[in-house]
């Protein structure tokens, strides 16, 4: 479902992912794990084909997605609140917005039923929601589209209400439950923790299977 070779980012002189290779099946739930500035949130820009790789092939359900972008981000949604900012919309028409541009058939009565699921109300500004409207929004409109692919960007450390933060994982583990293939990324275990079948940690801009090491004391820090 996706596949990423050898790949590599770098911004300027600084190597954000060092050649990085991941395979993740369909329907699997793969949770990224690691420090504060990692390359997390770049590993899923990249495989969500917002930024491209300095090198390095990434895959999409069989699609070259280097080479041919548009039509393997059709098939993905990247989740994250930091993208809802500045849209001078109302929920509901920020929700229609982006069910029509993904080529979804949007109702009322989809829009509705997506706020409902999320704890939104549809005639709220999106540019004045909090954090946890944002995340719920992000989180709305994933579900609105019905992609197979999803990419969590830290969507639940950003809801501080336990009662909003379940209910939106409740979404999320339904929408895992049906199938959807999952990255999922966050600052420590949340309530999305128990559904994730495979855990890989990114480390210096390299990716390994399974939770970082526990060090000793003095241990340095770039041993593996």
């Amino acid at each position: 479902m996706i596949g990423l070779t050898r790949v590599t980012k770098s911004f300027g002189g600084t190597t954000v992912l060092n050649d990085v290779t991941l395979q993740v099946a369909s329907g699997e739930c793969v949770r990224v794990t690691g420090a504060p500035k990692s390359g997390r949130t770049t590993l899923l820009r990249v495989i969500a084909t917002m930024i491209r790789p300095t090198s390095g092939g990434l895959s999409v359900d069989g699609i070259d997605a280097v080479r041919d972008p548009l039509p393997a981000r059709r098939r993905m949604v990247y989740v994250s609140p930091d993208t809802l900012t500045g849209t001078r919309l109302r929920v509901d028409e920020y929700l229609w917005f982006v069910g029509r541009a993904r080529g979804r058939s949007i109702s009322d009565r989809h829009v509705s039923d997506a706020c409902d699921r999320c704890g939104l109300v549809r005639s709220s500004d999106v540019d004045r929601l909090s954090p946890d409207g944002r995340a719920a929004l992000a989180i709305a409109a994933a579900m609105l589209v019905s992609t197979d692919i999803l990419l969590l960007d830290d969507v639940l450390g950003r809801v501080p209400d336990a009662a909003w933060r379940e209910r939106l994982a409740d979404t999320l583990r339904a929408a895992r439950a049906q199938g959807a293939t999952m990255l999922v990324v966050s600052k420590g275990p949340d309530e999305l923790s128990a559904m994730s079948s495979r855990i890989v940690t990114l480390e210096r801009g390299q990716l390994h299977e399974g939770l970082p090491a526990l060090r000793q004391p003095g241990e340095a820090s770039g041993a593996h």
